[in-house]
């Protein structure tokens, strides 16, 4: 059987997603375990927070994509944050995201300060939600820089009262001519 070129192509584009993916999960897999092996004795985290020392940073990688109508550009980097929780249902973050590793597409920057609600579904799982101001822009095969609305939503797992995991989506700037999307993963640091 002798494939087309565009069937060629979209198998070896899977090929390679499989193989970021396997990657992505090994890396959280050795982080999950070595931050459990250095996790001390459990404490809440909302205990934490209601004591006021409520600082955390946070960094991880990210998977972000630019959609239009046209085509769809995948790149992989990494992501920094830094926040404060005012109280157990709110706080405020400062993030950004820069991708290095090109799949289809150009290279993403992204920086946003954001609101930050949030519900303990236990001591230790938090669900949240992001809405704030950001400025997105990609470059190499696509030019494209703006300004905007941004939003997203997240799951924490606190691992003790100091370190702790995170999942989040972020729809990186809303009303654009691409949809721009991120999925991040990483771990956290309360001091």
């Amino acid at each position: 059987m002798e494939y087309s070129y565009l069937e060629k192509k979209k198998t070896n584009r899977e090929r390679i997603k499989m193989k970021n993916y396997i990657k992505l999960s090994t890396v959280l897999l050795a982080l999950f375990s070595s931050t459990l092996a250095a996790a001390e004795e459990k404490s809440s985290t909302v205990d934490r927070v209601k004591n006021n020392t409520a600082w955390y940073v946070a960094g991880g990688l990210t998977s972000g994509r630019a959609t239009s109508n046209d085509c769809e550009d995948i790149t992989y980097g990494v992501m920094a944050k830094i926040g404060y929780d005012f109280s157990e249902y709110l706080g405020v973050e400062a993030r950004a995201i820069r991708t290095n590793w090109e799949y289809e597409g150009g290279k993403l920057k992204h920086a946003g300060i954001f609101v930050k609600p949030m519900y303990f579904v236990d001591e230790d799982i938090a669900l949240y939600g992001l809405v704030g101001y950001a400025e997105t822009s990609m470059g190499t095969k696509r030019n494209f820089s703006d300004t905007g609305f941004a939003y997203g939503a997240g799951v924490a797992y606190a691992l003790n009262a100091d370190f702790g995991l995170f999942v989040d989506y972020e729809h990186l700037l809303y009303d654009a001519p691409y949809d721009f999307d991120a999925l991040s993963v990483g771990a956290s640091y309360r001091f």
